[in-house]
């Protein structure tokens, strides 16, 4: 079975771009909704969230705050166009541990691999497999 990541932009492109980049190693899951979005982290086996800053319904931070309480094993990875990584509230949930990391707009698709790679490392076949 595939690592699962879920992905989560208002903008369907950049939904489709993230899909496109990690879809051969990774089992990918779309919306633009963060409401959306916590349902399905709350009833899914997801172990990375790329989340965009600013959704047209809840903000990135916010999301990332609900994964955390809700106790889930999964990471979360801030994307966004309009905060830097030096804010001090993104700083502030990277040393915290809320976030795992963030990747500002524009980003390399090679990032988006490289970053999912390092957290998820690609699962070894088992024997017989």
């Amino acid at each position: 079975m595939s690592q699962r990541v879920l992905v989560v932009d208002d903008e369907p492109d950049v939904c489709w771009a993230l899909k496109s980049a990690l879809s051969g190693g990774y089992e990918v899951v779309t919306t633009c909704s963060g409401t959306e979005a916590a349902s399905l982290l709350a009833t899914g086996d997801y172990r990375l969230a790329f989340v965009d800053a600013k959704l047209g319904d809840m903000d990135g931070l916010q999301l990332a705050r609900e994964v955390s309480d809700l106790d889930l094993n999964t990471a979360v990875v801030l994307v966004s166009g309009y905060v830097a990584g030096d804010d001090d509230v993104v700083r502030q949930a990277l040393e915290s541990g809320l976030l795992k990391a963030f990747i500002p707009k524009p980003f390399s698709l090679e990032q988006i691999r490289s970053l999912a790679a390092e957290v998820l490392p690609p699962r070894r076949p088992r024997r017989g497999e």
